[in-house]
This record gives structure tokens, sequence and C-alpha cells, in this order.
């Protein structure tokens, strides 16, 4: 929760530009893609999929730089042997596989974005 509280009072990136590269389709939280890579010993996010507001991605990016570690090691942990076995052929296998664990994270997330979301619907309403 203190990271929640963090993320809610970060200052904001400027939300009225978004990298050339990001290409918005996301509609809502649940069509946001983001992916965790380490970058000198540093845990960083990178939005694949964008909402097409920095701001929202900034808070899909920290609740996923929380989530995704706590669950990735339980994760591989389903999904390795299943590969090792041949038994993963496709991403929905791989999903199919590691159910148990990605609806503990889906919580994870959806427990951190949601608020933070609230709260910067709530701040812009303000302005």
């Amino acid at each position: 929760m203190i990271a929640l509280a963090l993320l809610t009072q970060t200052a904001p990136p400027d939300a009225t530009r978004l990298p050339a590269d990001i290409v918005v389709t996301a509609k809502s939280p649940y069509d946001w893609i983001g992916n965790v890579a380490t970058r000198d010993g540093t845990p960083t996010c990178t939005t694949e999929v964008s909402m097409g507001d920095a701001e929202k991605d900034a808070i899909m990016c920290s609740a996923l730089l929380i989530c995704g570690p706590r669950f990735q090691p339980q994760i591989d942990a389903l999904v390795r042997p299943a590969i090792a076995a041949g038994t993963i052929k496709s991403r929905a296998d791989e999903l199919r596989v590691s159910r148990p664990v990605m609806a503990l994270y889906d919580k994870c997330m959806a427990d951190r974005f949601k608020p933070a979301l609230r709260a910067l619907a709530k701040q812009r309403s303000l302005h």
C-alpha cells in the first residue's frame, strides 16, 4: 500500500505527449500491455499497447512493476516444466497452464490501478 500511496503522489508525466512509437489501441486498463525488463540492475516498465494517456500508462507500469516480479517466479514454476514437456505450443497454452497464478496477478494489478485511475479521474475533474 505504500507503493500505491507513492504512485498517486508522484508528479505526473506530460499527458499530452506520447512517444511516436506507441500505437494507441487500449480502450481500458485490461487492454493495456506492458513489459518489465531490468536495465543496469533497475526494473523498468515499457508500454507496448498504450491507453493513449501517459499518466494512465504510468499508473499501469507502476502496478506492473509491483505485481510482475511478485508473481513471475510462480508463473515460471508452472510454465517452464510444461514447455520442457512440450505441452505449451502457444501463448494460449501458457495462459491456460498459469491460470491459477494469473488470477492472483490480475487481482494484484487491479488492486493497484483501479484506485489510482479513480484518483486521477477525480484530480482531472477538479481542473
